[in-house]
Order: C-alpha cells, then structure tokens, then sequence
C-alpha cells in the first residue's frame, strides 16, 4: 500500500507538473515573441516590409513605387500622397505587440509636412490609438503613445531638430515595461525632460482586435478629414521583442552619420556610455562582466532506477490507507501545486465577456484625487474656425456732411418691358340703376288652337211628348234637338 500511495505522488506531481510546463510552453508559443527570452538571438522580429509584401509587388498599392535608397546597395519605397500602406493589425501581428519591443525605421521625407503625422500607427475595433510614433514638426518633437494599466493613452516625448529635414534618417525606440529611450541615427536622444529616459506609467496591454497598421499618414483633426499619406521613401522598418535592439545597430547606410554600435547617453543598466571617438587608443583591460541572465531549462533526464521501497504508511492507529483516502490526498496534493504555480502563469487575454444586464450597477466611491500632470508640449497651431453668425445691427451713425452737388447724369435709355402678367379677377360689381320704359310691342301672332272642350249636357225639350231616354242614339246625335244651356 505505501508503495502505491508513493507511486500515486509521484505520478500525481509529474502530471501537475507536466501539465504546467505544457500550459506554460503553449502560452509562450502562443505569445507574440514565442519562447523568445532576453539574451536568445534576436530572430523575433516583424518585418513590416516583407509584411506588406511590397518587396515581392508593387501593384497591390497604388502610387508606390521602387527607388534606390540611401546608398548604393539599399532600396527604398516611395510612397505618394494617394497611396494607403494600411494593413489589419492580425495580419502584421497574428499574437498581437509585445509588451517590451524596439522600432527602426530608416525614412526620408520628401516633402516634411507642417502639421502632425504618424510614421507608424496602430488602432483597435474603434480606430482608437493603441501604439502610435507621431511627429510633431512644428514643435521638433517625435511622440510615443501606448495604453497605460487603465486603458488609456499615456504619451512620452523627444526633441530633435533635424529628424524633421528631408535627408534619410534611422529612428530607434526602446521600450521596455518601465521606460522609453529614442535613438535618431545611431545616437540617443534627450526626452523633454531633460534625461535620456523617459519614465512609463504602470502599462496595459494592446488592444489590435479588429484593428489597422497605418504607416506614414497625416493625423485626422477631425472626423470628416480624408485619410492622407505623407510623402516619404521608406527603406526599412521592422518592430523586435528585443527592446535593447538600437545598442547593437549602427548606421552605416545612412549618410553623413558617424556609426556607433552603442550611441552617447546611458546604456539600459543605467551605466553612461562613454564619449566615441573615430580611432581610439586600446584601453586597459575591462572589469570582469556581470553574470548572465538564467538559460533556459534543459531537456529532460533519462528515467533513474527505481527507488527502495518506502515506509508503511498507515492513518496513525495501525490501520492501512484504502485506495479512496489515496485519491483524497493526491487531490489535495495536485490542488496545492497547481494554486502555487497559477500565480506564475499569465494566459492570454479571454474573450469579451457577455453582460447579463442592461442594469449599471451602482456607483463606487469617489477615487483618490491623482497626481498633478506632467507639463505637455506646446500644441501646434489650430486649423481656422468655422465663419462666425453676423451680428446683430449697429445703431444709426450721425449724419454725415452733405456732399457736393455731383454732376447731371445721362439721359437713360430703356425698352419697353414685356407684358405683365394678367390680373386676378376681381369682386362682382353693384347693381345698376333701374331702366326706363320700354316701347310698346307689335300684335302679337294668333296662338295655337286650344284643346276640344268637353260634351255639354244632353238638351230638354219641354214641348216633346216623349220622354229623352227613348231617343235613339244616333237621333241624339244627327238630329239637333232644342237648344240648351251650356255650362262650361
């Protein structure tokens, strides 16, 4: 029985222990640097050439074309005021921009505008800014904007005056968690605060979901502003996870720069660099150098021989653990090493999480009242407002002197107008006064001949003997008998 609770251990802390090791390799294949650590060789980087494919064709965007770039070897892209180097941010970032990185770009701007534009810009779902390196040419100032722990932007600034020329330049930034530093040729630019660093806020992640790449487009001072490329020819510009990148780079392929691997300023120990000088004397011998940071973890061992057997293990009154208490403690045993090595393991982002209720829930407390900002760069001058409303009437000004008598103008000539159009009709008039007599008429023609009266009563003959109802008909009508009277 001891020897199955021990077997039982022993596979139960190999499983945990697999299963971490496996949640943890998958996370850093899954991350964007992959299983890139500080000090491998640099091969993690973004080639936002090759990303954009503009190596391999330039019919996928329009006004770009092939150029020689800053020397005789180098080739660069020129890009055209119409053209749209735009690409979705999963496609130029398929784990999404690392937490601590560097930025180079070697550029020439042809025809420097004078209002802000961004050489390189990354948004999200929304179009808001995540990453952004704006120039500002009015104020001599390159900016860097990145979300901080709470979401929004937090911006550093750099000063340098002749990154704003139309000669080539080599750009270099540096971040890490903590900090930024600029790089304008191979050699360190001082921050508007007067260090070569420039401290970060607590940082947050990036938000690409849905997003674009933007290279070398003017920025939008309003909505309905149409999207702008600036003009410039582009010969290299890639995003590494190794933000101490820019200490080992020179700058050979740009002109009239002197080339140092390691530019003057302070390297990323906080150690100043020492004053270059084209040919120097050999020095002393240097201190021994620090220790290196940890390798990574070795392969596996080969399988040792099996141990001895194992004390008795029993519950304390001389009685044997059955197989459930076993399961119980391997449980118990496999709970604890996960929950102490959770806290280590950092996942990638979840999806959106989806909200139960249109209810807001109630108001938290006020916050602590934030400490006060840091002075921003002066603003660049403001596009025009719109046309004012005219104003209200002034009040009738005093009357002026009168004027000479000017002289009599020339008679006018005029044509006769066209006809106007006809009028409404207008009310009915008022009656008019009665007229005279009329004279008197001609006799008029006989009228029309009258219906046939009715038969009048039958006639009496007092003088006959014989009485009128004996009177043939036909008598009655040939004979005329007496006459009588006719009542109409």
């Amino acid at each position: 029985m001891a020897r199955v609770y021990l077997g039982l251990l022993t596979l139960s802390a190999s499983l945990t222990l697999g299963l971490c090791q496996n949640n943890a390799n998958e996370y850093q294949n899954r991350s964007p640097c992959g299983q890139w650590q500080p000090g491998d060789a640099d091969l993690n980087t973004f080639d936002l050439i090759r990303e954009f494919r503009l190596d391999q064709s330039e019919s996928l965007y329009e006004g770009i074309t092939e150029v020689a770039g800053s020397n005789g070897i180098q080739r660069a892209y020129r890009l055209q005021r119409q053209s749209n180097l735009t690409l979705r941010s999963f496609e130029a970032f398929p784990r999404g921009i690392p937490h601590q990185f560097s930025f180079e770009c070697a550029f020439r701007a042809r025809q420097p505008p004078t209002a802000p534009w961004y050489l390189f810009h990354v948004t999200n779902y929304y179009e808001e800014s995540q990453l952004a390196v704006t120039m500002y040419p009015e104020q001599e100032t390159l900016g860097l904007a990145l979300p901080d722990a709470n979401g929004r932007l937090q911006n550093v600034f750099f000063q340098h005056k002749r990154l704003f020329d139309e000669s080539w330049h080599k750009v270099m930034l540096g971040v890490t968690p903590n900090e930024a530093r600029l790089w304008v040729d191979c050699k360190q630019v001082v921050g508007v605060h007067g260090d070569y660093v420039e401290p970060l806020e607590a940082r947050g992640r990036f938000d690409t979901r849905g997003g674009h790449l933007y290279v070398s487009q003017m920025m939008k001072t309003h909505r309905d502003m149409a999207e702008e490329t600036v003009p410039i020819d582009l010969q290299w510009m890639v995003l590494s996870c190794d933000p101490t990148r820019p200490t080992r780079q020179n700058c050979n392929e740009i002109p009239e720069s002197y080339v140092a691997p390691a530019s003057t300023g302070r390297r990323p120990d906080g150690i100043p660099y020492e004053e270059e000088c084209p040919v120097c004397p050999q020095g002393p011998p240097g201190h021994n150098g620090t220790d290196g940071l940890p390798g990574l973890p070795g392969r596996d061992g080969e399988r040792g021989p099996a141990g001895p057997p194992g004390p008795v293990v029993s519950d304390g009154n001389g009685n044997g653990l059955n197989e459930g208490d076993i399961r119980n403690i391997c449980a118990v045993v496999v709970a604890e090493q996960l929950a102490a090595l959770a806290d280590t393991l950092v996942g990638p982002p979840g999806p959106p999480g989806k909200c139960k209720s249109n209810n807001p829930g109630a108001q938290g407390p006020p916050g602590p009242p934030g400490e006060p900002g840091r002075q921003g760069v002066m603003g660049y001058v403001g596009m025009p407002g719109p046309q004012g409303h005219p104003g209200l009437t002034g009040p009738t000004g005093p009357q002026g002197e009168r004027g000479e008598k000017g002289d009599r103008g020339e008679t006018g000539e005029g044509i006769e107008g066209p006809p106007g159009p006809q009028g409404i009709q207008g009310p009915p008039g008022y009656d008019g006064a009665p007229g005279r007599h009329g004279d008197k008429g001609d006799t008029g023609r006989p009228g029309p001949q009258g219906p046939r009266g009715q038969a009048g009563e039958a006639g009496r003959c007092p003088d006959c003997m014989y009485p009128q109802p004996y009177y043939p008909y036909q008598f009655q009508q040939q004979s005329k008998g007496p006459s009588g009277d006719f009542k109409g």
